[in-house]
């Protein structure tokens, strides 16, 4: 992408950022999605994005129109597809689809919420 890494970079540690926001993941990520992703998609391809989950969730806020109070209640569990099946203006023409056993989806969902409940008892 033509950016330094900021390990390769004179940013000293203690300036480095130690998060990012959704808006910021969603900021990085669009650029890549329109010039690679989308034409792959207006191809006629089926493409497959495995990344993180905080980007995971950017795109589906995006391609969804998700909402910000809304986007925080939506739980992507790790190692979980996530099947979106989009029309020719790449809006969803149904609804997200989690792929595999439901009863392992709910665990994974519930194992993702209870992680984020710890991290905000600390």
């Amino acid at each position: 992408m033509g950016r330094k890494r900021y390990t390769t970079c004179d940013v000293p540690k203690e300036n480095l950022p130690r998060a990012e926001s959704l808006k910021e993941v969603l900021d990085r990520l669009l650029p890549f999605w329109h010039s690679t992703v989308v034409p792959e998609i207006q191809r006629g391809k089926t493409v497959l994005i495995s990344a993180h989950g905080n980007s995971c969730r950017a795109l589906l806020k995006h391609l969804e129109g998700v909402s910000d109070e809304d986007i925080a209640n939506v739980t992507l569990p790790t190692g979980i597809p996530v099947q979106l099946e989009l029309d020719d203006n790449l809006k969803p023409l149904k609804p997200r689809q989690l792929l595999g056993d439901q009863a392992k989806i709910q665990a994974a969902i519930k194992k993702v919420e209870d992680q984020g409940k710890a991290k905000q008892a600390t």
